[in-house]
């Protein structure tokens, strides 16, 4: 029986997709925190607190709920296609590490590992197809497809960048900056369900891949030289690290 029409993703995606009570509390609990540690250091001059910076703050809290909420939309739309139930958990601690660093330093560095999506089995999504429990590897891909899709819709901000636009480059400094720590192989994250419960080549090409597009929006004006170059490059990386780990 084969239950992945797009009629019944879309259903099962609107009972397991949407956030629970829990999940929407830590989820806006994570988005002012990363908001407040990203718009402290709003690189003026001066150190008062005026309209700009209200404007800044807010705008970094937006910018973080929306590219958190893209990264989770993919992860979560994937888990369940493959016969999960997502759940984000937050990370408290790292969040009170991003606190303190971000005092300690005046606002200079930014630590940003903010939580996970973690995966259970959904029973009624094993009938008719034998799934042999949870598979470390499915989860990994789909905490990796939602990584990656925030770095493809980061390159296409980049088509409507001009001289002027500050707080689209603000966006897409924030966007680059969650996907990087999103991989960070640090405890309630991300990166370190890829790392360990996926195929190493895959959390060696998506960081590669990350890395990439992070130089080459500095050193590179064209979208879609930034963005081949970048799967040019992480390609031939994972490739290389996968051979390395076959053999």
């Amino acid at each position: 029986m084969k239950h992945y029409s797009l009629g019944s993703i879309i259903y099962g995606f609107r009972l397991y997709g949407k956030f629970s009570a829990k999940e929407f509390k830590q989820f806006m609990i994570t988005i002012v925190i990363l908001g407040f540690l990203i718009g402290f250091n709003d690189k003026k001059s001066t150190t008062s607190i005026d309209a700009y910076y209200i404007y800044f703050m807010l705008f970094s809290m937006a910018a973080v709920a929306l590219a958190i909420l893209l990264k989770l939309f993919v992860q979560r739309y994937f888990l369940y296609k493959f016969g999960y139930n997502p759940e984000y958990e937050y990370s408290i601690n790292s969040l009170l590490i991003g606190v303190v660093l971000i005092f300690a330093t005046e606002g200079y560095i930014w630590f940003l590992p903010s939580g996970a999506t973690t995966a259970t089995l959904l029973q009624s999504e094993r009938l008719g197809k034998w799934r042999m429990g949870l598979k470390h590897v499915e989860h990994a891909r789909a905490l990796a497809f939602g990584i990656i899709a925030l770095v493809f819709f980061t390159i296409l901000l980049k088509f409507f960048v001009t001289p002027g636009s500050v707080f689209l480059n603000h966006m897409i400094k924030i966007n680059l900056a969650i996907a990087f720590y999103s991989l960070l192989p640090t405890p309630e994250s991300d990166g370190i369900y890829i790392f360990f419960g996926g195929y190493r080549w895959l959390w060696v090409f998506t960081l590669a891949f990350v890395l990439c597009v992070i130089v080459l929006m500095k050193l590179l004006a064209s979208p879609w030289l930034i963005l081949f170059t970048a799967l040019g490059i992480a390609g031939f990386i994972g490739i290389m690290a996968g051979f390395k780990w076959w053999n």
